[in-house]
Order: C-alpha cells, then structure tokens, then sequence
C-alpha cells in the first residue's frame, strides 16, 4: 500500500525488536498498520545530484516544507523510542543519529536537502527508474539523466533502523524502490506581450517630437524662415532698385524737358 506523507501517523510506525545481522550491525525492522511496509509516494522534487560511488540521490527540499517536518519529526520519534528502550546503552558507546536531511550551506544561500539511498544492482530490492510510459531505464542512462536538469517522482520504502556498532553511527536504511525521472526545458514564449513601462516623461517627449513634425509639416522651421528672410530682402532690394530706375528715369524726363524749355 502507498502513502502520502500526510497520510502517515508517526506514532503508529512500529518499531520491531532489535537483531543482529552481523558482529557490526544490529537492526530494528519498521512497518506500520499491520505489519505492512512503509511505502511513500513522494512528491516530484528536483534532483540537485547523485553520488554514483555510494548510490545516494540528493534532492531539493526548497519550498517542500511538509517534507523536512515529517522528516524531522520521525526522527524525534525514533530517538524517543531507542532511549526509552536503552537500546544503545549496553553498548557502552556514544552514538551519533544520522538525519536523512541535511542543510546545504553556500556563499550565496542556505537550503535543506534529502539525502535517498538507490540500488542499481540486479539484487531482490533493486530502484527501477522509468522514464516515461512504463520506459524502464538502463544504470548508465540513469546516471546521465539524473545529473543535471532532472526532476524526479519517488516510491520510498523505509527499511529499518540500522545501528552500526563500528561506526558509532544510528541511521534509518531506505531505499527508491521506483522512480519516474523526467529532463526539465527552458519554456519558450511564443508571443511576447508589450513590455515597457510607460512614463510621464516618455509622453512629454512624445508630444514634443510631434509638435516638431507638425511644425515640420504645416509651417516653416527657423531655417526657412531665414532662408526666406534673405529672399525676401533681396526682392525688396530688387524692388527698391527698379523703383531707383524709375525715378531716375522720371528725373531723366524731367531734365529733358527743362531742356527743352530752354
């Protein structure tokens, strides 16, 4: 049976008795409601890497915040139980509790990160990862699709507590048992609307320009009137002159006709 995070009650996750796989590691087996596997359909998260050495996929828990409380609060409860149980006490040792989240801490921001464990191996509890359409993906093409621009859709089982008497080191065993992984695109726009801001100063210079080429087209600028001013000046000396011609003429006539007189 799959379940959501919401769905899941802490406090109804069975913690079974502890046994010894080896000299090393000590195991208490997890199940909840009866006796059933804890299976988790994760939500889509973004792949920031994956370690190919260790198997583990790292994801974006940015904006996921139901995800590190759940998270956070299972391992509040875990920690309860081992020390109400003494589990670790007979032990002798300080043991450390490994978190499956983690905080990412850079020059620029700070942002919390789930840390998955994956089985490419052809063992009993292996991660199937698809594409698309029930496309099953080979271990290399995994890798390659896994490393950049990649979002993934998970099926989580929660295997156990695993206590690593060597190590001095408490952790809960998980392991992807499905996953749908899917390349992110750039998004094109295919029609770009207006983009400008508008001001009052952009409507002012507006106006003037076409004051300008209403002046342009309607009346004379500065120049033409220069330009007429000159032709007009010499139009008037050309008038002026005629005018001289004129009387001079006159005055010629009128010499003339004292002459006569005389």
């Amino acid at each position: 049976m799959l379940l959501k995070l919401e769905e899941i009650d802490i406090k109804k996750i069975r913690i079974h008795d502890p046994y010894n796989v080896n000299d090393n590691i000590m195991k208490m087996d997890l199940s909840i409601n009866k006796l059933e596997p804890i299976m988790i359909k994760m939500e889509e998260l973004n792949v920031i890497n994956i370690n190919e050495n260790d198997n583990i996929l790292i994801l974006d828990l940015r904006d996921k915040e139901n995800i590190k409380i759940f998270f956070n609060k299972l391992d509040e409860y875990i920690v309860s139980v081992l020390q109400e149980r003494k589990i670790t006490k007979k032990f002798k040792s300080k043991f450390s509790y490994k978190q499956l989240t983690t905080t990412y801490t850079g020059k620029d921001n700070t942002f919390d990160l789930l840390c998955l464990n994956m089985n490419l191996n052809n063992d009993t509890y292996t991660t199937e990862v698809y594409k698309s359409n029930k496309v099953k993906l080979e271990q290399s093409e995994t890798y390659d699709l896994l490393k950049d621009n990649c979002h993934a859709q998970i099926i989580l089982e929660l295997v156990s507590i695993t206590i690593d008497k060597e190590k001095e080191l408490i952790y809960i065993e998980n392991i992807i048992r499905q996953m749908k992984v899917k390349k992110i695109k750039p998004k094109r726009i295919h029609k770009l609307e207006y983009s400008f801001v508008d001001t009052d100063s952009d409507n002012e210079s507006n106006n003037e320009s076409n004051n300008i080429l209403e002046v342009q087209h309607n009346g004379k600028t500065d120049d033409d009137r220069l330009i007429n001013n000159s032709e007009n000046s010499d139009i008037n000396e050309l008038n002026n002159t005629e005018t001289s011609d004129n009387e001079s003429e006159n005055d010629e006539k009128y010499l003339h006709s004292d002459c006569d007189d005389d």
